[in-house]
């Protein structure tokens, strides 16, 4: 009898080393597990950030069907660049009534910086890469764009070969590379040195210094192809490797950057697409054409079959 109950008193559990296992063996599959649930919330804002652009490419159509072209990159008026793209879109993306409260200023060239706040700082899901690493607004409390316009090759005069200039609108028949072979609009996410002037955003080439660093204030909505510039091109005046170049398209997709075609298709372009040796130039006797995938995708009207890209 008295062995038994000791048995029965006998208290089963883990040791301390059995313990130290289990625990170890959690830490392992957890270590295993984050990078699978981190690659799979980034899948999915990919996928959010490709269904944003083509929202963008499926309202410049809509946009063009209305009234027979695509809306000017840059609304200018006495040299000072104003209401960008993105304005123009608001009707034609489920955002009507913010176009309403524009639509006045915009008719009469009201500069940007009279808008008030509660309406420019507005932040907008359709212009917004859930992967961006941006503030929400700039530092002019203008709401984050992270789309740009193509504007075409980093040389020309006042028609850069793209689909969005300065002041200009193109028709869809300037597309005579074909709407499946153009670019119309890229990801971009910018830099912090430059977020003064260059910082995206969808109201327009917002800026309190006129036509100061004039450069830099158009890339707050229009980027051009450079041949010597990739995707995701790092800005080499910051030491931290985090920042892209703001005359690029960039973006934190990893390995390459969501782009819009003029037919409405969506493609995800690597960093690594060949970039060809020569930035076209359309000017007299120096006319170049583009050798590489990219700047071929850039420009509307080159004549030149694009080479294979992805």
């Amino acid at each position: 009898m008295s062995g038994e109950n000791k048995l029965s008193q006998t208290k089963n559990g883990f040791t301390l080393v059995e313990l130290l296992v289990v625990i170890a063996i959690i830490g392992i599959l957890i270590a295993m597990l984050l990078p699978a649930v981190q690659a799979v919330r980034e899948a999915a804002r990919r996928i959010s950030c490709g269904n944003n652009i083509k929202q963008l490419a499926l309202g410049a159509h809509n946009y063009e069907g209305s009234f027979g072209e695509f809306p000017v990159g840059v609304q200018v008026r006495n040299d000072v660049f104003e209401y960008g793209w993105g304005v123009f879109l608001l009707p034609f993306i489920e955002q009507p009534n913010l176009h309403d409260l524009l639509a006045d200023d915009v008719k009469a060239h009201t500069p940007l910086r009279s808008i008030p706040e509660e309406i420019r700082s507005t932040s907008i899901p359709a212009f917004m890469c859930p992967s961006s690493i941006l503030e929400e607004r700039s530092r002019f409390n203008c709401g984050r764009s992270n789309y740009a316009g193509n504007q075409g090759s980093g040389n020309g005069i006042e028609d850069f070969g793209g689909i969005y200039n300065s002041q200009t609108a193109i028709e869809i028949g300037q597309v005579t590379d074909g709407t499946s072979n153009v670019i119309m609009f890229g990801e971009v996410d910018g830099s912090s040195l430059e977020a003064d002037f260059a910082f995206p955003v969808w109201i327009g080439a917002y800026s309190d210094t006129g036509t100061d660093r004039r450069d830099l204030i158009r890339r707050a909505v229009l980027r051009r192809g450079q041949h010597d510039r990739p995707v995701n091109f790092e800005n080499a005046n910051n030491p931290d490797d985090s920042d892209f170049h703001a005359a690029i398209f960039s973006g934190r997709h990893s390995g390459g950057v969501m782009f819009a075609f003029v037919d409405g298709s969506v493609h995800f372009i690597s960093e690594t697409i060949e970039l060809g040796d020569n930035t076209p130039d359309f000017v007299g006797s120096n006319s170049t054409l583009p050798n590489g995938a990219f700047m071929q995708l850039i420009i509307r009207n080159d004549g030149v079959p694009v080479n294979a890209f992805q």
